[in-house]
């Protein structure tokens, strides 16, 4: 949710955020699965980025999705709306 709020991204666009595309000494993340199919750029900022810096200092950047599915399955997280928290 933090990202989310911190980038303005959507939630598919987490979904299939991959660390690949995560570049904390720019602190930018480039999304390649968009809306509109044009990868565009999340500026990563604030406590987003300080997020993103602590899951790969705890080795959770080992793996390919930023969002991984919390089995530890491989894949993107597809069940996020079970988590994903409706709009006060």
């Amino acid at each position: 949710m933090l990202l989310a709020i911190s980038t303005a991204a959507r939630r598919g666009e987490l979904i299939h955020l991959k660390w690949a595309d995560v570049d904390l000494k720019t602190a930018c993340a480039t999304v390649q699965e968009t809306k509109d199919g044009e990868p565009r750029v999340l500026p990563l900022v604030g406590k987003a980025r300080e997020a993103l810096r602590e899951f790969n200092l705890q080795g959770s950047a080992r793996g390919k999705w930023v969002v991984p599915q919390p089995s530890g399955l491989p894949g993107a997280f597809e069940n996020f709306d079970a988590v994903w928290p409706t709009p006060l």
